[in-house]
């Protein structure tokens, strides 16, 4: 009999224990899921802030593309008008 009832009472504690692991696991579960929410999030708006560097950068070039060709095509005028 008291072997019975120290056993139930391994069996009740082992059981309480695990279901306080299960508790947890779950909620790490539940964090590493807004963790990897979070870091989806920041990927996101990394890649839209070099997108939209990129986008920055272009327009300068072109700016600096057209400038230029404006330049040489008034260095150009002028020499065949000579």
């Amino acid at each position: 009999m008291t072997l019975l009832l120290q056993s139930s009472t391994f069996l009740s504690l082992a059981t309480k224990r695990l279901d306080k692991h299960d508790r947890y696991l779950d909620k790490l579960d539940r964090q590493l899921e807004k963790v990897e929410a979070s870091i989806t999030e920041l990927r996101l708006e990394v890649q839209k802030g070099f997108h939209n560097r990129e986008l920055k950068f272009q327009k300068i070039l072109l700016q600096w593309l057209f400038r230029a060709a404006q330049l040489v095509s008034l260095i150009n005028f002028t020499f065949l008008a000579l």
